[in-house]
């Protein structure tokens, strides 16, 4: 063994403890990994199959080139490794890829464990029982009385005749010891000598994290739904292979001590951990739940479901948290005097729509509404519209929509739109999503959703909260066939039902698209966001009413009487101009305000229509005097100050100067 004297950064490495007691540290490209005996013999393992079985298999690994004896120990006892630094991430760290690189990683997990398993012999369980035994002793101060006579019970159970495959294996076999590399190939590290060599081991520790989900409760940043879809597609691809050991009492019992094995380490886990062997048949039978549902996927919409026309869903049964000190903010009013909830829908091209399902709470109801909702509209551009109301909240927008769908026995295709914000696509029926570019929005990117498309604008990825390319999804989704969105959500219950998850739309896209169901995407245009109170707001205040006098302002100022008379004046031009170019934005309402009398309405609408000027409304014989406008304001939805006024100078061309106070 080499002796080596020590620089400071391998000195500092020794700081850094890992949960086995071991040091780790990358210098130059190199890893350092200090530690004792046991590291000594993990590292003679991880070259053995490096040198001798790597090549028989997908998953690859990199050698240790290097033993050294820690110096300054003074021991031979401690000893540090060097092998080369792999850049890469753990499958638990990793966006949600596109469903073929995920079966990729499954394909490489499964050619292991079968090299692991037919490079293996069989001996009876009775020959070895004594090992489990010892390593329950060994282990007992750790664990509760309840698990300890739960794994003993079952120790007891196993038949002394069981064969056992016995041979080599990884050890560690969990996600946190895969790295996964750009070019998605699979590196395992941190091989570890066990109390038993069996295959059955690398099975359990890989149930570890698919099955116990122990992973995502060592670190609560990862995204544990995104997650649970990986794992799920991977489980059903080994459990496909090998149902006959995935099922066994055998594997139970592996199970049960790779889970107590790292209690030591992971004392801030403890109790899922003991909950994972108390009721270790719950988590079998969530997995035998979602695995035969997976026998059943709609790869294609039944016939009876494919239909030309649509129904249009929309979720409005949140508790608008992001609108503090407002009403629900499908009930707040809009700058054209329609509620958010109807404006939402106001440029969408409906043609293919056979009706539109609004999904509200009676509470809104009843503390905004007088509890009725007859005063909203029956139709919306000439749609059929029918109201949905439920009594309660619901978890998220995924469960109003499973109601929705159950309450108002709806069929076929649908279209899921939010009700805070507005865009223009042509709804029609199909599996799509609507994105928009990011370059239409300027705040809350945190809070989207991204999609990744092939060459053919068909979805390959999606993303929550997580950017992977220019376009996020803005807020409409389509679903050829509600049995195929019902289905997807029941396997999504079922993966999280142990947690209060919240499910997006964007989850239930991705559980088709693992599972064979293809989507496109669809690019909308005049995106608008309210998401927010402030993006609301913001919203808001493009939007201006201009009361416009005509004489003296539009045009030079005329008279009733002689000349020049009203109608016959020349126009102020760059009054003219600049109001033109405020209308033309789309967020302007001129309202003209005139002492004109009715007598002059063809002669002054005749005048404005030689001139090219845009108008809503004309309001005649309004005094020749001083105006004063007033206007409420509110806190909350129409700020201080409600209204402003600017009195311009008579015949003055000028008005661009007070743009300030118009823009």
């Amino acid at each position: 063994m080499v002796t080596i004297k020590y620089q400071p950064d391998i000195k500092a490495m020794l700081k850094n403890k890992s949960h086995s007691g071991s040091s780790i540290k990358v210098v130059n490209e190199f890893v350092y990994k200090t530690g004792g005996k046991r590291l000594y013999n993990q590292t003679n393992k991880q070259n053995t199959y490096f040198s001798q079985h790597a090549k028989h298999c997908h998953c690859k690994t990199v050698p240790v080139i290097e033993i050294m004896q820690d110096d300054e120990k003074n021991t031979e006892e401690q000893i540090v490794i060097k092998m080369p630094y792999i850049h890469g991430f753990s499958i638990s760290e990793l966006l949600l890829p596109e469903p073929g690189i995920i079966n990729q990683w499954a394909k490489s997990i499964l050619n292991f464990l079968t090299f692991v398993l037919d490079q293996s012999s069989n001996i009876e369980f009775g020959e070895i029982k004594h090992q489990f035994e010892s390593k329950l002793q060994h282990l007992r101060a750790h664990i509760s009385d309840p698990v300890y006579e739960k794994i003993s019970s079952v120790l007891h159970k196993v038949p002394l005749s069981t064969l056992v495959p016995v041979g080599f294996c990884h050890g560690d076999l969990n996600y946190l010891n895969m790295l996964v590399t750009s070019s998605n190939d699979i590196y395992l590290l941190d091989f570890l000598d066990t109390f038993l060599e069996s295959p059955l081991q690398d099975f359990s520790k890989l149930r570890q994290d698919l099955l116990y989900n122990v992973c995502e409760h060592l670190d609560s940043s990862y995204c544990k739904v995104e997650l649970r879809i990986v794992n799920e597609i991977i489980l059903s691809k080994l459990y496909q292979q090998w149902s006959h050991i995935w099922d066994s009492e055998l594997l139970q019992l592996f199970d049960m001590f790779t889970l107590i094995r790292i209690i030591p380490y992971y004392t801030d886990i403890k109790s899922h951990l003991e909950e994972c062997v108390l009721e270790m048949d719950k988590f079998q039978m969530r997995e035998a739940a979602v695995t035969s549902l997976n026998k059943h996927v709609l790869r294609e919409t039944p016939s009876h479901e494919k239909r030309h026309w649509t129904t249009l869903i929309v979720p409005a049964a949140g508790n608008s948290s992001r609108f503090p000190s407002t009403r629900p903010k499908w009930l707040l009013t809009q700058p054209n005097s329609k509620l958010m909830i109807e404006d939402a829908i106001n440029k969408l091209d409906l043609t293919s729509v056979s009706e539109i399902i609004i999904t509200i709470l009676q509470e809104h109801l009843d503390r905004h509404c007088g509890g009725d909702i007859c005063w909203f509209p029956t139709k919306i551009k000439t749609i059929p519209v029918r109201i949905c109301i439920l009594l309660e909240s619901t978890r998220d927008q995924v469960e109003t929509i499973v109601q929705t769908i159950n309450r108002m026995n709806i069929r076929g295709p649908i279209f899921c739109k939010d009700c805070d914000n507005q865009f223009s696509v042509n709804v029609i029926a199909g599996n799509y999503t609507c994105t928009s570019r990011i370059s239409s929005i300027t705040r809350d990117l945190d809070a989207k959703s991204f999609v990744s498309t092939d060459r053919n604008g068909m979805i390959t990825q999606m993303s929550e909260k997580k950017i992977i390319s220019q376009n996020f999804n803005c807020g409409g989704y389509s679903f050829e066939s509600s049995v195929q969105f019902l289905w997807a959500v029941e396997i999504l219950r079922k993966l999280t039902e142990n947690q209060k998850t919240h499910l997006n739309v964007s989850h239930v896209i991705q559980m088709l698209l693992n599972n064979g169901v293809f989507f496109a995407e669809k690019t909308t245009k005049n995106y608008e966001d309210w998401g927010t109170y402030d993006t609301w707001m913001k919203y808001r205040s493009k939007y201006k009413s201009l009361f416009l006098d005509i004489d003296g302002v539009l045009v030079k100022n005329g008279n009733r009487f002689w000349q020049p008379k009203w109608g016959e004046t020349h126009p102020l031009q760059k009054n003219m101009d600049f109001l033109k170019k405020l209308y033309n934005t789309g967020c302007y309402k001129f309202i003209l305000c005139t002492a004109r009398t009715e007598d002059f309405k063809q002669v002054t609408e005749h005048q404005l229509q030689q001139f090219d000027f845009p108008f809503d409304q004309i309001v005649y014989n309004v005094g020749h005097c001083q105006r004063i406008l007033v206007n409420d304001f509110s806190a909350q939805t129409n700020p201080f100050p409600s209204a402003k006024s600017i009195s311009l100078k008579r015949n003055s061309d000028e008005l661009e100067l007070y743009q300030h106070e118009l823009i």
